[in-house]
């Protein structure tokens, strides 16, 4: 796993993003060849409820890293069955890459 460069800010992001992100790059690992590349955490510009600020969100690079739309479905299985299949963890894949996000939700 590496940052895309030096502006990525994982300073502040919860306990439950970095095990997201572990689980993620172990995903990455399984599925391609590629490395895990995190393109925002903390930082950049979101829009204003997204929880990249409150440090519970981070963006994977896909398109440009050359990884298949079925590769980047394959990675997606694998992060859910790594976090357990946890509803709290979100996994979109977008046009240009994955965003994840640990969003607990409400149990009654």
């Amino acid at each position: 796993m590496k940052l895309k460069d030096p502006s990525i800010n994982l300073m502040g992001l919860l306990p439950q993003t970095l095990f997201a992100m572990q689980a993620m790059d172990e995903a990455y690992k399984e599925c391609t060849a590629k490395e895990l590349i995190i393109t925002s955490a903390n930082d950049a510009r979101h829009s204003a409820t997204s929880l990249h600020y409150s440090g519970a969100a981070f963006d994977c690079r896909t398109t440009s890293a050359g990884i298949s739309t079925e590769d980047q479905e394959k990675i997606k299985a694998v992060f859910k069955d790594k976090v357990g299949h946890s509803t709290d963890f979100d996994c979109v894949i977008e046009s240009d890459h994955i965003h994840v996000e640990y969003q607990p939700k409400r149990r009654g």
